[in-house]
Parts: structure tokens; C-alpha cells; sequence
């Protein structure tokens, strides 16, 4: 099984510059249909989250529920055209975090689905994952997605959340200059999945609502004990 261990941390400025971080934690597995209790009930005991149970929001969106009324967050993805394909389930003790996952194709962009999701601030990243010489439909779409999972905005049209890089190499999503109504910011991480024996690479987004990444913050760390997978920041993010 795939753990993966991710450190959010959100930097509070005091009158001093002092920083003070606040650390969110989401802790990854990979897992298939018949094992999905399991690769559940083992990431809730190592998150430390003992007599929560799963539950479903109106939206859709998955969370857990504490016998006390705490709720934590619980976000899956399904990575169907993976071969084979497989899933990805998340639980942080923050309820408003989520992760994406999408196989990254080797095909010439679709730019026809480009546009039915990019907004006009997304031009950056979008060079950034050309120059990379990567399909930027799936760096878009996921980080879109997760960032929508995270926040409760599943049903937002795509082109109404902006991507943009912060200075410290997180990427902020926000309301675009499309956007009809406000949404929720979030702080998101791009990475490139590669597992061994598969030519295949998955991009995967993670996304925690409501945090901003800080100045020359070390603002996620990641732990993977499985040795045929790789998880690789996307250092070309720019």
C-alpha cells in the first residue's frame, strides 16, 4: 500500500514577523474496491481520528464524523484510465482538504477541452506545463478539481477558479475575473506519480481550503514507504 505524508503549514504573522505554522496533515493510500474499509480504517488510526465514522455531505462530497461531532476530511479519486486502473483516498483532520488524481497522456493537447476549463490566469501555469513539455489538460483539471472538492464547489464551472504561483511555490486557487460569485481560496501541490513497471505518469493534486501558503515556508513535506512508486514534485512549476 501507498502512504504518503503531507505537511500544510500556514504561516501567521505576529507584530514581531515572527512565524507561526499550523500544520495540516493529509495522509494518502491507494487502494482498490475490496480493500477500501481497510485502507480506511488503517488511515484514520494513523491520523489519530479513533471513533469517526464516513459520512456524505448534499453536495456529495465524503467526510468523516466524530462520535462528538468533529468532522475531519475524507476525499477519494479515481483514477480510471490508469492501466490498471486504481484509486486514491485521503483523510486530514482539516475537513476542507481533498486530493485529484488524473493520468497525465502523452497525446497532443486537447485544446478544444483546454478552454472549456482554463481561465485567462491560469496562462502562467499553462506555459509553465508546455515549456515542461507537459499535457496541461490534466495539470488544469486535476488541480481544479481538487481545489473545488476541497472548498464544497464541486458544481462550478472551472473557468470561474484562477490558478496563480505564490512566491513560496505553492499554487493559490481563487475566484477568476469570470467568477459570478465568491469561492473559497485554497493552497494546492502538484506532483507526477510514477510507478514502477508502468510507462504511465498520474498527476495528483492536493488542496486544503481556506490556508495561503507563507514567505519561504516549508509548506508540505512528503513520506511514501512504498518503493515501486515515486511521487515527484513538480519542480517546473514556475
Amino acid at each position: 500500500m501507498l502512504v504518503m505524508y503531507y505537511e500544510l503549514r500556514q504561516a501567521v504573522f505576529h507584530k514581531k514577523q515572527k512565524h507561526i505554522y499550523k500544520m495540516t496533515h493529509v495522509r494518502i493510500a491507494t487502494f482498490a474496491a475490496h480493500n477500501r474499509s481497510a485502507t480506511l480504517a488503517e488511515l484514520m488510526k494513523a491520523q489519530g481520528l479513533v471513533n469517526f465514522t464516513a459520512q456524505k455531505a448534499q453536495s456529495g462530497k465524503p467526510y468523516l464524523l466524530g462520535g462528538d461531532g468533529a468532522i475531519a476530511g475524507l476525499s477519494i479519486s479515481h483514477v480510471r484510465r490508469a492501466r490498471p486502473a486504481f484509486s486514491l483516498m485521503s483523510v486530514s483532520e482539516t475537513a476542507a482538504s481533498a486530493i485529484d488524481a488524473e493520468v497525465l497522456s502523452m497525446r497532443p493537447t486537447d485544446e478544444t477541452f483546454l478552454a472549456s476549463i482554463a481561465a485567462p490566469e491560469d496562462a502562467k501555469i499553462i506555459k509553465s506545463a508546455r515549456s515542461a513539455g507537459r499535457d496541461p489538460v490534466a495539470l488544469i483539471w486535476t488541480l481544479k478539481e481538487a481545489a473545488l472538492k476541497a472548498g464544497g464547489e464541486v458544481m462550478t464551472d472551472p473557468r470561474h477558479l484562477a490558478l496563480c504561483m505564490s512566491i513560496n511555490g505553492h499554487i493559490q486557487a481563487s475566484a477568476s475575473s469570470a467568477a459570478s460569485a465568491p469561492l473559497q481560496r485554497c493552497i494546492l501541490r502538484a506532483f507526477e506519480m510514477h510507478i514502477n513497471g508502468s510507462e504511465e505518469v498520474i498527476m495528483v493534486g492536493v488542496a486544503t481550503a481556506g490556508l495561503h501558503g507563507a514567505k519561504n515556508a516549508p509548506n508540505l513535506d512528503v513520506v511514501c514507504d512504498n518503493p515501486d512508486i515515486r511521487l515527484l514534485c513538480c519542480e517546473w512549476l514556475t
